[in-house]
């Protein structure tokens, strides 16, 4: 009995043993490690590189104000005197007119003027600079004549010298005597080194038979020193005829004189954009004047020598808003107080989206002239070791093309090119391809425009930079948009 149970008992722990054993062979232990990945976006090889800038192309004189003028370098063609006598001698800048009086001109004054009838304008202006040479009490100016006669009537506009006092004085000459019309206080200690400037405007009212007379003395640097206004009817009323210098009871020099339908004392200039900085230098290469632009028109002030340097021309240098010199324009003919000149500017507008990959452009055209010469607007920059092939292509369906638009796009590396041009009047109907330049970290593209536009609308030209591992191939190319407003 005992045996049996001992059997039994060992037949049942064999069984658990086998049972154990195969159990712990086929279980296995699984353990889970955790995994992360970190993406990086990568730049990509090629970017486009710009920014918003101007183009002056031409600084040009639209208009001359004055009528005539003279530097006095040399004695004037088409003048004439009424008594005393005239020369050539050392002027402010350069040389000047020296006038003697002779008391054989009209009232005994002596006059030198512009032998032009000016008798058809009821406005002008004239500035000239005068200085004593010798005389205790004498007058100097300028004078308005109703002939060319010594028996002429006339207005004498003065600065009046008596002993080392200094005075402004409007006087008449009626053909038999003489009579002040006005005199200013004392203004200035007057000895025979003292350069001054008379400014004169003279303005009829034909209606009331009335002539206005209003001037400013002004010292050698701009100051006003003295001014007064006369206006004058009935016996004492003509009208001026001719335009000179004169000299009473002395000698005196002048120079930088002008006759004028403008103000001489300024010169404006048209087209400059806000903030654009205008200088003036003379031909001595001394500075002048210069302005900021407010946007509008930008005046020089030229007071001061209103025939510029020695009447031999001057250079305009024109500066952007934040300093970059802009344009140098020499002029060889004179610069004149009273002229207006106009900037020829362009402005290029450039933006750069999708981490500059994208690029809208547009250029606004000066209103003087609708060209724009070969100008660089954008850059391709490449980071990538390898070389690429790169091009532009047009896309004809999706512009607006206007009549009258004249466009070359090109692309270039420094050495080769590649170009696209749309003619207006004739625009492509399918895609137009420019050829391939290539590419590298040291030669990086250059997009450049020219334009021509006549038209009166704007174009928009849609366009693609393209670029290559194969250009024969077309393997690995990417697109780069970019719009052109013109």
């Amino acid at each position: 009995m005992n045996g049996l149970i001992s059997s039994r008992v060992f037949f049942v722990l064999s069984i658990l043993f086998l049972l154990s054993s195969l159990t712990y062979s086929h279980t296995s232990v699984y353990v889970f490690y955790p995994a992360y990945v970190n993406l990086v976006p990568q730049p990509p090889p090629l970017v486009f590189n710009g920014s918003s800038f101007f183009v002056c192309t031409d600084f040009l004189r639209s208009e001359r104000g004055s009528l005539t003028f003279s530097d006095f370098e040399s004695l004037p063609s088409g003048w004439g005197m009424l008594g005393g006598s005239w020369s050539i001698s050392s002027g402010f800048k350069g040389s000047g007119l020296l006038g003697t009086d002779n008391d054989r001109g009209p009232g005994g004054s002596s006059v030198y003027y512009w032998g032009t009838n000016i008798s058809s304008y009821e406005w002008l202006s004239v500035s000239v600079k005068v200085l004593r040479q010798y005389g205790i009490n004498m007058w100097m100016g300028v004078s308005l004549l109703q002939q060319n006669s010594t028996s002429t009537k006339l207005y004498e506009i003065d600065t009046c010298v008596l002993v080392n006092t200094g005075y402004l004085e409007i006087r008449y000459y009626s053909g038999a005597g003489w009579t002040r019309l006005y005199r200013s206080r004392t203004f200035s200690s007057a000895d025979n080194n003292t350069w001054f400037i008379l400014y004169v405007n003279y303005s009829r009212n034909q209606a009331t038979s009335t002539n206005e007379i209003s001037v400013t003395i002004y010292s050698a640097d701009g100051s006003a020193l003295a001014s007064g206004t006369v206006n004058i009817r009935g016996s004492r009323y003509f009208i001026p005829s001719y335009v000179g210098v004169a000299v009473d009871d002395g000698q005196a020099r002048f120079d930088d004189f002008v006759i004028s339908i403008a103000d001489p004392r300024y010169i404006r200039a048209e087209g400059l954009p806000q903030d654009f900085m205008l200088e003036l230098y003379d031909d001595l290469g001394d500075k002048i004047a210069e302005a900021r632009s407010s946007g509008g028109v930008t005046s020089l002030n030229v007071l001061s020598d209103v025939v510029v340097g020695r009447g031999l021309g001057g250079v305009f240098k024109i500066y952007d808003s934040v300093g970059n010199l802009c344009l140098v324009k020499n002029f060889s003919e004179p610069v004149v107080g009273g002229d207006t000149y106009v900037l020829v500017v362009h402005e290029v507008l450039v933006a750069l989206y999708d981490s500059n990959t994208r690029a809208e452009l547009r250029v606004l055209l000066s209103s003087y002239s609708p060209r724009l010469a070969k100008t660089p607007v954008l850059e391709a920059l490449l980071s990538d070791l390898n070389p690429y092939y790169l091009g532009i292509i047009f896309y004809p369906g999706d512009s607006v093309i206007q009549p009258g638009l004249r466009l070359v796009i090109e692309v270039s590396n420094g050495t080769s090119s590649a170009s696209i041009l749309i003619v207006g009047d004739s625009p492509p109907s399918e895609p137009v391809e420019s050829g391939f330049i290539k590419i590298t970290q040291d030669t990086n593209a250059v997009l450049s425009i020219e334009v021509v536009e006549e038209g009166a609308a704007s174009s928009e030209v849609s366009l693609e930079l393209v670029y290559c591992v194969d250009p024969q191939l077309r393997s690995v190319c990417v697109y780069y948009p970019i719009t052109l407003e013109v």
